[in-house]
């Protein structure tokens, strides 16, 4: 959803708290914001996410980095193609949401993905190239399945399209 409305100043006062509880101690705190925050499409949400996906709470990392995946207004065979040759830790993250879902909808699969923490990331080369490689292979399916990739992020776009979130 898009931030504007007639009463501004209340939908900004809004969306700042919200920003500020993705600071929060609690993670219980923070992952109920930060669902409210996915329904939100605002360059500040994009700009907070992208410092979420460092969270010490897995599942807040994972949401965080799928909502920036939705944010790049790709389709799934674009957005593969991007993760793989400009990956960063948020797509890493993103494509291991993505792929699990794609395995559990089609009951295919092309490999397992590498678990890799932040720090790990972009130091075990031969890890990357096999993410590298699982991911092209995904992307050769969405290139087969066009209607399908085309469609893929919709759901988690679809939040956007609403114009409140007061």
């Amino acid at each position: 959803m898009y931030c504007e409305s007639p009463n501004t100043n209340t939908r900004e006062q809004v969306l700042e708290a919200l920003l500020a509880g993705m600071k929060h101690e609690n993670a219980e705190v923070r992952l109920e914001v930060l669902d409210k925050l996915e329904s939100i499409y605002d360059s500040r949400v994009e700009s907070c996410f992208t410092e979420v996906v460092q969270d010490d709470n897995a599942e807040i990392r994972i949401k965080a980095a799928r909502y920036l995946a939705a944010a790049e207004w790709l389709d799934l065979g674009e957005w593969l193609d991007l993760a793989a040759s400009n990956l960063t830790y948020a797509r890493y993250l993103a494509a291991h949401s993505i792929i699990k879902e794609l395995e559990r909808t089609w009951n295919i699969t092309k490999g397992p993905l590498p678990a890799l923490t932040n720090e790990r990331f972009s130091k075990n080369h031969q890890a990357l190239e096999r993410y590298r490689r699982i991911i092209r292979a995904w992307q050769t399916w969405a290139g087969e399945n066009p209607r399908f990739s085309r469609q893929f992020f919709e759901k988690d776009r679809k939040p956007w399209q609403s114009t409140s979130f007061l």
